[in-house]
């Protein structure tokens, strides 16, 4: 009787430390990896400025611009743009560890969307989701136009980033 009741315990404090730790973050999902990017390479703009498609995923549709903006910093300074002259992250995973508290408070404010030239949601690229986490939510494609050549001065003269430009 003794053996079962250890062996039951047992299995027990093992389910909870199994399905009870929460799984830590990957770098690349703290950041939105789950929005994606295209380039938009045949788009005329100003030098300095980089234009590109985000894709996002909300509840309410009329919330996906904002998130979107935010959205476009994070990927612009955290992941990069593939396809893009900015292919490559403006900050390292070190810098982003360093500043956590920063970027946090950056990409949540209007500061952040300082650093947004045009948003526009494109008209024919939103849908409403049948299915997952956002059922009845939607996904919209939304144009976008990041100054990457300020954010970048911005970061420096803040003292984020160490490179010139």
């Amino acid at each position: 009787m003794k053996n079962i009741s250890f062996l039951i315990l047992l299995i027990l404090l093992n389910t909870i430390l199994c399905f009870g730790q929460k799984k830590k973050k990957r770098f690349t999902e703290e950041i939105s990896a789950e929005n994606s990017v295209e380039y938009c390479d045949d788009c005329i703009v100003e030098s300095g400025v980089l234009p590109f498609t985000i894709w996002v995923k909300h509840r309410k549709e009329e919330n996906a611009l904002k998130l979107a903006k935010k959205a476009a910093i994070e990927t612009v300074l955290l992941r990069g743009v593939p396809g893009s002259p900015v292919s490559q992250p403006i900050v390292s995973y070190t810098q982003y560890q360093q500043n956590k508290g920063f970027f946090e408070k950056f990409t949540n404010s209007a500061e952040g969307e300082n650093f947004i030239g045009k948003a526009t949601v494109v008209p024919g690229k939103t849908f409403k989701i049948k299915s997952g986490p956002f059922k009845n939510g939607y996904e919209a494609g939304i144009d976008i136009e990041v100054m990457y050549d300020n954010l970048k001065r911005y970061l420096i003269q803040n003292k984020i980033i160490k490179f010139g430009l």
